[in-house]
């Protein structure tokens, strides 16, 4: 949820599509590991708050926690493509949501050009 949070709220405005690609990644995940969509949702809304109260601290505690993934190969991927999810769920992938998904890639020792993050 780092990532997700970190993404939806780069542009300062969590619109209703980022929040409804949030609920289908959860949906998703949920068939592949147990994961409580409320706890999950919980640690969104937490995240999200963190970075709309402090940003520089948010951000910094988010991609420390993010980069417990670093070389995870599976759930690095994971984690990139539902960042660009959220980014492009408004059909408008802004200058700051890539320049978050470029950092999360760099955290997570993820390539930016193997996910398409450059790619309209």
């Amino acid at each position: 949820m780092a990532g997700v949070a970190l993404v939806a709220t780069a542009d300062r405005d969590q619109h209703r599509s980022e929040l409804v690609t949030r609920d289908r990644i959860l949906e998703r995940l949920t068939h592949l590991q147990p994961v409580s969509r409320n706890s999950a949702v919980a640690t969104y809304d937490e995240y999200a708050r963190l970075l709309n109260e402090d940003p520089v601290a948010g951000r910094e505690r988010l991609m420390l926690r993010l980069s417990e993934f670093r070389g995870t190969t599976e759930e690095a991927g994971t984690l990139v493509r539902a960042c660009l999810a959220v980014g492009h769920a408004d059909l408008d992938f802004s200058a700051s949501e890539r320049s978050v998904v470029e950092q999360v890639c760099r955290v997570l020792g993820a390539d930016p050009h193997e996910f398409g993050v450059y790619d309209i």
